[in-house]
């Protein structure tokens, strides 16, 4: 589907826009998950990024805006973190989704943003997370949704076992 020019130009004006809230965010990187300004709250919401890390994906609310924390932990459920990383979404109508795939990198640990509650497309914004220095880092392309089953007892897997069974699988399709 081609999109009409001022789809592009539009995008164009986010993206600094976008930048410039998380850049004023990036004081939070390093301090405590539990710092007033960052308590969880309503529409707060979050899943484990890496069990041998003890880190989390978070999302809360900033100011006002929509932002999306690593945060990692001395132990499995310590109520407060280290902030590693933050970014913000740059559409309020816009939340943050786990479950997701780069067709280019299926074994990629990534997180978009899309309009929920129903989630159809593809992302309109993408990140990458890099798990040696947990950091999120942009990438220029969108997002495949794909979900998870999520219902019931916590089986201990996170997004690295997520993003693992992606690309075994990706590899057993290629190979045939």
């Amino acid at each position: 589907m081609k999109r009409p020019l001022w789809f592009g130009i539009l995008a164009l004006f986010a993206i600094p826009l976008t930048l410039a809230q998380t850049s004023n965010l990036k004081k939070y990187v390093g301090q405590s998950s539990c710092t007033p300004r960052l308590q969880k709250g309503p529409g707060s919401y979050g899943i484990r990024l890496d069990k041998r890390q003890i880190a989390r994906v978070e999302a809360r609310t900033v100011n006002g805006k929509k932002a999306l924390l690593i945060v990692q932990y001395q132990k499995e459920w310590s109520e407060c973190g280290v902030v590693k990383d933050i970014v913000v979404a740059a559409r309020a109508d816009n939340d943050f989704i786990f479950e997701c795939a780069d067709d280019k990198d299926p074994g990629a640990v990534v997180v978009g943003t899309w309009q929920t509650p129903k989630i159809s497309g593809r992302s309109p914004e993408s990140w990458r997370i890099d798990l040696k220095s947990l950091r999120f880092v942009r990438i220029g392309r969108s997002l495949r949704y794909a979900p998870q089953k999520l219902e019931g007892d916590d089986d201990g897997s996170d997004l690295v076992d997520w993003a693992n069974h992606r690309a075994a699988s990706h590899k057993s399709h290629v190979g045939h």
